[in-house]
Formats: structure tokens, C-alpha cells, sequence
């Protein structure tokens, strides 16, 4: 691997300080010279120097949990493991010395996942707020497969481009003559009771931010619950406070209709709306 000369300058009587501070960067071929320090070093250390620069100690909290996640690869960078191991080890080092914690290593579901980019001789670095992908539903079942997930992002893009919100406002009713697992048809429910995407989830990347407020936090979630007990009930017409989750659909109000000709599909597409608690304002039937 080629390596790259540097100068890094510095004040007269200095130069075996610096030296000094450039090794715990891991950088092994450093030379004092007269107002400054010579120094060889390849992509991977000048990454490495690079994220340990960054002041995680007020990024992520250090009791969190943590993963890196690397995309990309140059000349010299050409496995993301590679990266991805270089990036962690300078975020935990750093704040190791910083705060005297080394943090957990939780590659499968971690509070904060750090995110690297590498574009030619540049990696972009990030804390990943959302976590899990967006596509990812709360009223999903873990035994949803990945393409189901997906389904999500383009039944949402798809009421998006229809303009569904404004319609659903003025009282438009949603048929869906082969709805399949329900997707779209749970989307545009949720989309018409004012229920924010992720209201279900349990765990966001945000979580493990060095300025997370878990009371503010709190508070949005509540919010959300209301606006989302108040859509219900203006889809329904009646008052919030008569509103039981269990409830079966009213079908003289229900709005929201799905058919499909497969059982297996209507138990899905069921679960589905039970799940993100629409039960009361969408139905699935059986379908020729």
C-alpha cells in the first residue's frame, strides 16, 4: 500500500511534543524536524486520525451501545470491514480516553450506529438518527420478509403522488380490490387517521445522542398518540373518548376496504391493520 509524506507544523521546541501526540494516532514513521514533524501515513491512519479529531464524548452517549456501518471503498480503503473496524476503534479509543468508558459493541441492535462514506479520497462521517430503516413499520411481523418492508416506502410514495392526504381529508373512502398484504391499504388508513409512520417503533438512532432527551422525547410520542386518537375518531365520527382499540369495524363506517382471494393473504393484510390499531377503520374481505 503507498504511502503519503506529511508536514505538520508547529510552534519552535515543540516538534518532539507533537511527534509524541501523532503516535497515539497510530502513526509509526514520525520524524521531529526544525518546525514541525514529518510523517508517513496511508488512508487508513489518516481515517483513523480523522474520526479520533471528532469529539464523540459530546456526540454519543458513552453508555450507549454502538455500531459502524462502512459504504464505499477507494485505492487504498477497498474492504468496508476494513473501514468500518478502523472507524470503531477510533471512536472507542476516543472516547475511552476522553470519558474513561470503552462502549458495548452491539452490531445487531445498537443505540447509536455510526455511519461512514467512502467517495474517492473522502469519507463522510455520521451519526445515523433514524437506526433501522424507515420501511421498517411498527405493525410489521418479524416474520415479514425484507421485499414487505420495501413495500412500504412505495405505497407511501405511491398515496404521496395521488395526493391521498388532501382526498382523505375531505372524506374520500380507499378500496383496494387486491390488496394483497395489506400494505397499501394499512398506509392509506394510517395516512387518514393522522398516525405518524414511526409511532410504533420502539427504537430510533437517535437514542444513543449525546443530547437526547428522553422527556422531550416523551412528550412528542404523547402528542403523536392524540393526534392519532383524534384521527380515528374524526374518520369515524365519533368522540375520542368512546374509542376501544379492540373494537371490530363499524362496517356502516368503515372507510378503508381491502379484498384479496387468498386466506392467507386476508390473515396477513388483518394482522397488519390490527397491528398499527386501525381495526376499527379498515376491514379485508374475501374477494372473487
Amino acid at each position: 500500500m503507498n504511502q503519503l509524506e506529511f508536514f505538520a507544523s508547529c510552534v519552535a521546541g515543540l516538534e518532539p511534543l507533537l511527534a509524541d501526540e501523532l503516535r497515539t494516532f497510530g502513526i509509526k514513521r514520525v520524524r521531529p524536524l526544525s518546525g514541525g514533524v514529518s510523517f508517513f501515513c496511508d488512508e487508513a491512519d489518516l481515517l483513523y486520525a480523522g474520526v479520533y479529531d471528532i469529539n464523540w464524548e459530546n456526540t454519543v452517549d458513552p453508555s450507549a451501545s454502538m455500531a459502524v456501518r462502512a459504504h464505499g471503498t477507494n485505492s487504498q480503503l477497498r474492504n468496508t470491514r476494513f473501514t468500518m473496524l478502523r472507524v470503531k476503534d477510533a471512536v472507542v479509543d476516543r472516547l475511552r480516553d476522553k470519558t474513561g468508558t470503552r462502549p458495548n459493541i452491539d452490531s445487531s441492535t445498537p443505540q447509536a450506529v455510526i455511519d461512514v462514506r467512502v467517495h474517492d479520497r473522502r469519507a463522510t462521517i455520521s451519526l445515523d438518527f433514524s437506526g433501522e430503516s424507515l420501511s421498517h413499520r411498527g405493525y410489521l411481523a418479524d416474520s415479514d420478509s425484507e421485499d414487505t418492508a420495501l413495500s412500504t416506502t412505495l405505497a407511501a410514495g405511491m398515496l404521496a403522488a395521488a395526493g391521498w392526504d388532501d382526498l382523505a381529508k375531505q372524506g374520500a373512502a380507499f378500496i383496494d380490490s387486491v390488496c394483497g398484504e395489506g400494505v397499501l391499504l394499512t398506509e392509506a388508513a394510517s395516512i387518514a387517521c393522522d398516525m405518524a409512520p414511526g409511532l410504533l417503533r420502539e427504537r430510533w438512532g437517535f437514542f444513543g445522542s449525546a443530547s437526547f432527551d428522553s422527556d422531550a422525547w416523551s412528550d412528542l410520542v404523547a402528542e403523536a398518540d392524540d393526534r392519532f386518537e383524534a384521527g380515528v375518531a374524526r374518520v369515524l365520527s365519533v368522540d375520542p373518548s368512546t374509542l376501544a382499540a379492540t373494537a371490530r369495524p363499524d362496517f356502516s363506517r368503515v372507510r378503508f376496504v381491502g379484498a384479496s382471494a387468498s386466506s392467507p393473504m386476508i390473515t396477513r393484510a388483518r394482522n397488519h391493520i390490527r397491528n398499527s390499531g386501525l381495526r376499527q377503520v379498515a376491514s379485508v374481505e374475501l374477494g372473487d
